[in-house]
């Protein structure tokens, strides 16, 4: 098994999730202050 290779993987996936998540939540209170 590669693991190094598979965690930088893991890492940048969910890293990737996260700022979709964060922009969605950003998006949603931006709408619902305005």
């Amino acid at each position: 098994m590669n693991n190094g290779r598979n965690s930088q993987k893991v890492i940048r996936l969910s890293f990737d999730w996260l700022q979709k998540e964060k922009f969605k939540y950003m998006r949603g209170c931006g709408e619902q202050y305005n």
